[in-house]
């Protein structure tokens, strides 16, 4: 993993890999 120097675009990243996530395996209708 790489390390980001600014915090808001990793948060950012990992808002988008969660909703990713969701979508593709949704555990709550």
């Amino acid at each position: 993993m790489c390390t980001y120097s600014n915090s808001y675009e990793a948060k950012r990243i990992d808002l988008i890999w969660t909703a990713l996530a969701a979508l593709t395996h949704p555990r709550q209708a």
